[in-house]
């Protein structure tokens, strides 16, 4: 759509100071049926382009429940979640997917509409709801390779217990 101040036909208008007489008043110009035919197609303009701003602004009201839930997630609550064994591999899988989603369905989305006489810009509220999902992914990865260093760590002294078990002589009927 083109905006008005670069169509071509209407430069002339607006980089030039045209002269323009006025012989009419302004108490003519209310009494007359032709400006307030016109002034009503305006109004019913303006009201039916707000109305479609506002259609427009609903396309993001999703994305903005996405960034209030997301606000919530942090790592040391994931970590609680692991140690009560309440959070598993699945679900971090399942956690990562839903974020990439996230993360794709906001970049994809439409900074600008057009409607009518208004251009609704959301660039500035789309770049507010990046970092939400980026965050969280964020969390996962940082708080992953710990849990597993973890793990492995524990791994690793269960199983030197484990040897140590096994290569001495048990001395009684219990540790056999």
């Amino acid at each position: 759509v083109i905006r008005l101040p670069t169509h071509d036909k209407l430069k002339v208008f607006i980089e030039q100071n045209v002269d323009i007489e006025i012989s009419i008043t302004i108490a003519e110009l209310v009494a007359d049926e032709k400006y307030h035919g016109l002034a009503s197609e305006v109004k019913d303009s303006l009201a039916l382009a707000f109305e479609d701003a506002e259609e427009f602004k609903t396309i993001f009201a999703p994305h903005r429940d996405i960034v209030l839930e997301n606000r919530e997630v942090n790592a040391a609550d994931m970590r609680k979640e692991v140690e009560n064994e309440q959070r598993t591999l699945e679900i971090f899988r399942d956690d990562i997917l839903l974020y990439k989603k996230q993360l794709a369905e906001i970049t994809d989305l439409s900074t600008t509409n057009d409607n009518g006489i208004i251009r609704v810009n959301m660039e500035h509220l789309k770049n507010e709801f990046l970092p939400s999902p980026e965050r969280c992914l964020h969390e996962i990865s940082g708080l992953l390779p710990r849990l597993a260093a973890e793990s492995y760590g524990n791994f690793v002294t269960d199983l030197r217990n484990a040897n140590s078990n096994l290569s001495s002589i048990p001395s009684t009927v219990e540790e056999f």
